[in-house]
């Protein structure tokens, strides 16, 4: 009975992030990529790992994002649970519209 009580919820809950994710999300990430695909930093970690051989280009590639990215999620937390939310969502905002766009 809890799992049916729980499961209409969950469903609505993952449905409109799916919806604010494709809707309000994707078209930044898209001009953010634009932007970021001229930069020298993003040209360099392209070249590098093009040249990584066998299973170390997509072991880069995973643990690229949990490098750079988890720690300002921390960080973006951090301040929601410390009486900063509207900060800590622009920066959960702007990070989700960062990794969308490059990872």
């Amino acid at each position: 009975m809890l799992k049916r009580v729980l499961t209409l919820p969950l469903l609505m809950v993952v449905s409109v992030y799916i919806f604010l994710v494709e809707e309000f999300i994707w078209n930044p990430a898209v001009r953010f990529l634009k932007w970021a695909r001229g930069s020298f930093l993003f040209l360099y970690v392209e070249d590098k790992v093009s040249q990584l051989k066998g299973g170390w280009a997509v072991t880069v590639l995973i643990f690229l994002p949990i490098i750079f990215i988890d720690p300002i999620k921390v960080y973006a937390l951090y301040l929601i649970a410390h009486g900063h939310p509207v900060v800590g969502f622009i920066f959960l905002l702007f990070l989700k519209i960062g990794a969308t766009a490059i990872f």
